[in-house]
C-alpha cells in the first residue's frame, strides 16, 4: 500500500467536495468495511453533476463546466489521478448522484492482509 498516494486521493476528493458544494452545504465522508474490502465514500450537496457528465468524470482533462478558468475549475487531472491510484491498489472508484443532492464518489479497496 502506498500510503502517500492514498492520502493524496482522500485529500483531493475532500477538497473537491468542499470546493464544488454551494454554501451553506453539506459534505459527508464515510468509511465502512467487509471481510474483503474497505469502502470510502465522499458525498456532497448541490450542485450535482449532470447525468451525461457522470461517465466522463475520471477522463483526463475533463471538466464539467467548460467556462471555468483553470484557476477556478482545476486542471481536469485530479479525478483521473485518483482513478489511477485506486486502480494501482486493485481497487475501484465510481461516481453517482448523492442522496444529499450533489455528487458521490465511492472507492472500494481490497484489505491488505
Amino acid at each position: 500500500v502506498d500510503a502517500a498516494r492514498l492520502h493524496q486521493v482522500v485529500a483531493n476528493l475532500s477538497r473537491n467536495s468542499i470546493h464544488y458544494t454551494d454554501k451553506p452545504g453539506e459534505v459527508c465522508f464515510e468509511v465502512s468495511h467487509t471481510e474483503q474490502v474497505v469502502i470510502l465514500s465522499f458525498s456532497d450537496s448541490s450542485p450535482g453533476v449532470s447525468e451525461q457528465d457522470l461517465p466522463h468524470l475520471f477522463e483526463r482533462l475533463f471538466r464539467c463546466d467548460k467556462s471555468r478558468s483553470r484557476d477556478l475549475g482545476g486542471s481536469g487531472l485530479g479525478l483521473s489521478i485518483c482513478e489511477k491510484v485506486v486502480e494501482a491498489h486493485d481497487g475501484e472508484i465510481s461516481a453517482s448522484h448523492s442522496e444529499l443532492g450533489g455528487l458521490k464518489i465511492e472507492i472500494t479497496l481490497p484489505k491488505v492482509l
